[in-house]
């Protein structure tokens, strides 16, 4: 049971609050998050439910409050595919339950915003790296840069 030994879950703000959630990660953190999350995405697409996979990492759920511009923008990005993939294959009406579940279970996906805000996001955070891919993190941001385009 993860919860075994808890009085009592905390909400994201008071994570933040408390200072128990990392809000500024570094490049290489951020990329340890990402690969993370897309191994998280495919493990959804193989049948398992979004708050097994993806909606495990608290990232997810605000992204809007991280203070990493590129990751935000993933995060942003990957729910954006969530809602794609969860449309796509209700309306397509191919599959069965034990092979991909769309069902969010009343997890907001950010459906509501356009797909326009998120392009925007993922391009602007790409032109804000750029510029630092021959930098001492050169690595990294050119590892960050390669997943913001996949996204």
């Amino acid at each position: 049971d993860g919860g075994y030994g808890l009085t009592a879950a905390m909400q994201l703000e008071e994570l933040v609050e408390q200072d128990q959630v990392l809000m500024a990660p570094t490049h290489q953190q951020a990329v340890e998050i990402m690969d993370q999350l897309l191994a998280a995405e495919f493990t959804w697409f193989s049948g398992y439910a979004l708050p097994q996979t993806v909606y495990t990492c608290i990232y997810v759920h605000q992204p809007s409050l991280l203070q990493h511009a590129a990751l935000s923008a993933y995060l942003k990005g990957l729910q954006k595919c969530c809602v794609g993939a969860c449309s796509a294959v209700s309306r397509a009406d191919v599959r069965e339950d034990e092979e991909f579940i769309p069902i969010t279970f009343g997890l907001d996906l950010g459906a509501a915003k356009p797909y326009q805000s998120c392009i925007e996001a993922l391009q602007s955070a790409i032109a804000e790296l750029v510029p630092q891919e021959e930098g001492e993190e050169g690595a990294y941001v050119k590892a960050l840069l390669s997943r913001l385009r996949y996204r």
